[in-house]
């Protein structure tokens, strides 16, 4: 194989790294969409109790929720169920309702469960996730 041969390799390499690099970017970029509109500010998503949340890694930026029925105790857990490490806590008496935000907020990385811990009651509302910057 000449230079010039090993040379037109190398620069296949480099723009075939560079393509790949550009994929996961944008790819990156679409996940943090909605209504085909890039998101700015944090991302609403309904709780589900004792169900992951938000599948992938992410920012807990915030929640605003309720206890509904009765008392409710619920960790936010990082991983796919409730054997995953506590991020956050919630604990509340039956209609207390509570908002928080967290400013830059705290990281998970495998997805948010939130895990129902103890209570007669269900928690209604929404998490807040951050957008990627």
């Amino acid at each position: 194989m000449g230079l010039v041969d090993k040379k037109l390799a190398e620069i296949g390499t480099a723009v075939e790294f560079q393509a790949e690099r550009t994929r996961l970017a944008f790819a990156a970029g679409m996940a943090q969409t909605q209504r085909s509109l890039r998101i700015t500010g944090a991302l609403s998503r309904p709780v589900v109790r004792n169900a992951v949340n938000y599948g992938s890694g992410g920012r807990l930026v915030g929640w605003s929720v309720r206890a509904e029925g009765g008392p409710v105790t619920c960790y936010l857990r990082d991983g796919h169920d409730a054997s995953g490490d506590i991020i956050a806590i919630i604990d509340l008496v039956d209609t207390e309702s509570e908002t928080l935000s967290l400013g830059r907020g705290i990281s998970f990385v495998e997805s948010l469960y939130v895990h129902q811990a103890a209570g007669a009651g269900a928690l209604v509302g929404a998490v807040w996730l951050g957008a990627v910057d």
